[in-house]
């Protein structure tokens, strides 16, 4: 990651592999930090850890196939949730690779449980203000 991709503009903090990659506050930092990052790591996909000032984390994993979500409290305690995508049967046994980190093992996440960027942004944006899990945007299931 290289610092044109580091934002600083508020409390509410994204990393990857541990490192902060941006603090945001306002809704179009948002979104324009992660128009940036897209595309911008070698494969695997990456997996964005955005910590709200609540400790609330919402996990985003990126890729031009579909994008990940998934969602901790802030106790780390259960229950987890992650995304349900809009994918038809067709793409059952179709999966996107995600990595937590640079070194870390790779996990497979099957396409059915991704979303489109315009959704991640949606949820995103919706965490960075309210700092909860957002329902109604996308569908969750509880892991």
């Amino acid at each position: 990651m290289t610092a044109e991709h580091v934002l600083d503009t508020g409390e509410s903090q994204v990393l990857f592999n541990g490192r902060l990659m941006a603090r945001v506050a306002r809704e179009s930092d948002l979104a324009d930090f992660l128009e940036r990052v897209r595309g911008s790591f070698p494969p695997p996909n990456p997996v964005l850890e955005f910590v709200h000032a609540n400790g609330n984390k919402l996990y985003m994993g990126l890729s031009a196939i579909g994008n990940h979500l998934a969602f901790e409290d802030a106790s780390g305690e259960p229950p987890y949730f992650s995304s349900v995508g809009q994918w038809s049967d067709d793409h059952a046994d179709q999966v996107v690779e995600y990595q937590m980190s640079e070194e870390g093992p790779v996990t497979e996440i099957p396409l059915a449980n991704t979303v489109s960027f315009e959704d991640l942004l949606r949820v995103a944006t919706a965490f960075l203000t309210t700092g909860v899990r957002p329902t109604g945007l996308i569908r969750w299931k509880e892991d």
